[in-house]
């Protein structure tokens, strides 16, 4: 059973069902639930989900509506799950708690593994809390974390085939992709990038395109979300660049462009991971948190970076920190950054602007050389394996006591 509450409308329940894909690719016996918090996020990606119903058979998997104990609590008799994977300490619904703490306390159930399936960081304590025991209150449910990561230490990143085969065959992926953007040639040499982001201020990134623009030719590609309409707001009357509205994309077919794209800017867990791996320049918009602690993820990600020249690191580190304080800050609410090196570093005013318009431009004028780079840390990616695997090999020791 894999549990999602549904928080980011698309970061969430991708990664869920990306995993979930890989997981039945990779062993087709399996008999997987997912329990979804929200269905219309879900069907927003998933094409066949109906969002009306709570309960529904899709991909061979039983899909489930959180918010519906009885339609669930129905489907869990007689049928305990012996894994439940609890992605990203989402917590448990009120009535598999019961199930497993009130219904289980004879142990005539059988024993339930609860593994903790955290976000994705690249913050160094990933490596350490992989694979670390945790606690319940009955010994009948046991609980584990398991870290996706960016080193080999960690559980890795979902290697699903589909991506991967967008990744390998750019004919795969425009295939993939051309039913959803009629009379768009994604086999030309225009400089594609995609823009997909949480409510921010556009204008220096606008520019850089429109500055870029007049070099080669640009084509942009706007996702729906909290960021097109900022984003949109700045563009200027006459333009250099070419842009294009996207409709709501199915999984694989966002999959498919973010491969064909050459520079990408998202947003979220899941398209964070894809853009990682496709081996191109990218910038990502880390969820807001309190104490601006996004800065930290987004600081621990360009860490590491290593193999970077340290002129390229620090630009991508310049660029990361001042596109993830790019937000309007609501009166009162004057935000207060828990990293020091940032205390005093410009927040979206005209000043933070304009010097991600330069090093935006430095970035796209020295291209070959970002994406080199950005090549050799998707491989390396690669080469840690994939989530998935990771995955079912561990409940398999688990299962067998080894």
């Amino acid at each position: 059973m894999i549990l999602c509450r549904v928080v980011d409308n698309y970061g969430d329940i991708g990664f869920v069902y990306r995993l979930a894909r890989s997981l039945s690719l990779l062993e087709p016996s399996l008999k997987l639930a997912l329990v979804v918090s929200n269905m219309e996020s879900f069907a927003s990606m998933a094409p066949g989900i109906d969002s009306s119903k709570p309960r529904q058979e899709y991909c061979g998997w039983t899909v489930l509506d959180w918010n519906d104990a009885a339609v669930c609590t129905r489907y869990c008799k007689g049928r305990t799950p012996q894994f439940v994977l609890e992605c990203f300490q989402c917590g448990r619904p009120d009535w598999l708690e019961k199930l497993l703490f009130e219904d289980n306390k004879d142990g005539s159930l059988g024993v339930v593994t609860v593994i903790n399936v955290e976000y994705l960081t690249a913050e160094a304590w990933a490596d350490d809390f992989h694979l670390l025991k945790g606690g319940t209150r009955s010994r009948f449910v046991k609980k584990w974390n398991f870290m996706p990561g960016f080193s080999p230490r960690t559980g890795g990143l979902v290697l699903d085939q589909t991506f991967l085969n967008s990744l390998a065959n750019h004919k795969n992926a425009i295939e993939q992709l051309a039913p959803f953007l009629p009379g768009v040639d994604l086999s030309d040499d225009s400089f594609k990038v995609v823009f997909f982001s949480y409510t921010k201020n556009c204008t220096g990134v606008v520019r850089a395109l429109e500055q870029f623009g007049k070099i080669r030719p640009v084509r942009v590609f706007v996702a729906p979300g909290l960021g097109r309409e900022p984003f949109m707001s700045v563009l200027p009357e006459v333009t250099s660049c070419s842009y294009a509205l996207l409709p709501q994309l199915p999984q694989t077919a966002w999959d498919a462009l973010l491969t064909l794209s050459d520079f990408n800017f998202v947003r979220g867990e899941d398209s964070f991971s894809r853009a990682a791996l496709c081996g191109v320049p990218f910038v990502w918009d880390a969820y807001r948190q309190d104490g601006e602690f996004q800065m930290v993820k987004a600081d621990a990600f360009v860490q590491r970076l290593k193999q970077f020249s340290s002129e390229c690191r620090i630009t991508i580190g310049r660029l990361f920190a001042l596109y993830n304080r790019c937000y309007e800050v609501v009166p009162g609410e004057e935000a207060d950054t828990v990293l020091d090196q940032y205390r005093d570093f410009p927040r979206n005013g005209d000043d933070a602007q304009k010097e991600i318009e330069e090093l935006l431009h430095m970035i796209f004028c020295k291209y070959d050389l970002f994406r080199t780079y950005f090549a050799e840390f998707a491989d390396r990616l690669i080469a840690n394996g994939d989530l998935g695997a990771h995955l079912l090999e561990f409940m398999g020791k688990l299962s067998t006591g080894s």
